[in-house]
């Protein structure tokens, strides 16, 4: 695979077969829409997901970021390939090594997420990336945000691998987001589907399948 490029992350997307359109989909926020982001996809090959962790590092390389961490699951994965590769970053800039540590958010039986055990020595009073895979609602990394506020780290910043759901940095109140697709797409309460009216059935292997 060559380098990637800010125009071919669509492309590289939709060669993993990580972009699924012209379905019939429910997704776990309960609404229904034609397209699906299958972000298992991207994780089955690991040297492209770690090119396009690399490039969520680049963005934010220069902001003396000391830990990265994401929500369960997608986004906890994002967060070592991102650590591991601004850790490279430092090697290749010759910056005096500095580990960049991955921690990964867990959500409580309260739906609140939770850092556990020694991981919070690796959030408290440092300089934190959030990251997620797949931004829908914002909801997941907003959390994780608020649980890293809650025990004094520092936020620089919020990167995703694809945006479909149009979330802002005000949104997540992050000082910057950096996502390498922004692409909305629709979605609509089951209610008002007009696949549903039309009884096209739902795709039962890729999102909640109901």
């Amino acid at each position: 695979m060559e380098d990637v490029m800010d125009n071919a992350f669509i492309d590289v997307f939709e060669s993993l077969g990580a972009i699924i359109r012209g379905g019939h989909f429910s997704y776990s926020s309960g609404f229904h829409g034609s397209t699906y982001i299958n972000k298992k996809a991207i994780f089955k090959n690991q040297d492209i997901a770690y090119r396009l962790c690399r490039e969520i590092a680049a963005r934010f390389k220069d902001d003396s970021v000391q830990t990265v961490i994401g929500p369960a699951v997608g986004g906890a994965i994002v967060a070592q390939l991102t650590a591991q590769a601004m850790t490279e970053y430092d090697k290749e800039s010759q910056i005096s090594p500095a580990l960049v540590h991955s921690v990964r958010a867990n959500k409580a039986p309260n739906k609140k997420f939770i850092i556990t055990g020694e991981f919070d020595g690796l959030i408290r009073k440092r300089r934190v990336l959030i990251v997620e895979d797949v931004l829908n609602t914002g909801a997941s990394l907003k959390g994780v945000a608020d649980i890293v506020r809650e025990i004094n780290g520092v936020i620089v910043g919020a990167g995703a691998l694809f945006n479909r759901g149009g979330v802002t940095k005000e949104a997540l109140g992050v000082p910057k987001l950096y996502s390498l697709i922004e692409m909305r797409l629709e979605t609509w309460p089951k209610d008002v589907c007009t696949m549903c009216k039309e009884n096209i059935p739902i795709n039962t292997q890729f999102g909640r399948g109901i």
